[in-house]
């Protein structure tokens, strides 16, 4: 076994191995029921998360500076094909509408009128908590995700490998993780009565581009990964997924 081969193991092995990886959140949130303004709350906050995951700012063009061209080409890729947030608010709306038994949100496809919809429900939810920003509506949790992400404007190279084991860990985590819950606690635990052959679902079902940014990322880091700088990989992935176990814990106590 190559060098590279084993340090790419152990980084995906304890990627895999983080209370994050298994955390409780989707399954008490299929136990507890929650309310509508819960769902549109968490929603809120599930939405905002994953804006943050995108923009690709210095990141890419640092990569290429420092001679990681296979994975500059690859956050280009995943910038690009991103994923589909107005799939992703048609599906909220949807899904608040089926947990509260009426038309709280009677056109899935005015975006404004959703999101502000779960702006309001964000505000009864987390309004009163500590870290809770009232102008954006978001909980303390998930403004460290933004902070984590906004990383990608540092020109500093070790930053930027830093930058690129918290996309490896995202991108698996997210496929592995994060679609799979989604698709148990809104559609398999029977909740809400949805189909994923629902039009309003197709954000579970369209393709996103996280099961071949997965794989691909994992190979573009296998080809760069060395003794060096196989601790701040290690370093960017523990750090998002400490900052993505403090958001569903906090997600979590509010179901």
């Amino acid at each position: 076994m190559s060098d590279k081969v084993f340090l790419i193991g152990y980084l995906t092995k304890e990627i895999e191995s983080h209370r994050c990886f298994n955390h409780q959140f989707f399954k008490h949130f299929s136990r507890s029921k929650p309310s509508a303004q819960v769902v549109g709350a968490i929603f809120f906050q599930i939405c905002h998360f994953y804006d943050f995951t995108r923009p690709g700012m210095n990141f890419p063009g640092e990569l290429e500076r420092i001679g990681m061209n296979e994975s500059a080409l690859l956050i280009k890729e995943i910038v690009r094909t991103g994923y589909n947030s107005d799939q992703l608010i048609r599906m909220a709306g949807y899904i608040i509408n089926r947990a509260s038994g009426k038309l709280v949100c009677p056109n899935l496809n005015d975006r404004i009128a959703v999101e502000n919809t779960m702006k309001n429900f964000s505000d009864q939810v987390f309004g009163e908590t500590i870290g809770y920003n009232q102008e954006t509506g978001l909980i303390g949790e998930v403004s460290a995700v933004k902070a984590l992400f906004d990383l990608r404007l540092s020109t500093d190279p070790i930053i930027t490998v830093q930058n690129l084991g918290v996309t490896m860990a995202f991108e698996i985590i997210a496929n592995r993780f994060i679609m799979p819950g989604a698709i148990y606690c809104l559609v398999g635990s029977g909740l809400y009565d949805v189909s994923l052959k629902d039009l309003e679902m197709e954000y579970l079902v369209s393709p996103q581009g996280d099961d071949i940014h997965d794989k691909k990322i994992v190979e573009a880091v296998e080809t760069m990964i060395t003794d060096e700088n196989a601790a701040s990989l290690r370093t960017g992935a523990i750090r998002l997924l400490d900052t993505l176990t403090n958001m569903f814990d906090r997600l979590e106590s509010v179901l």
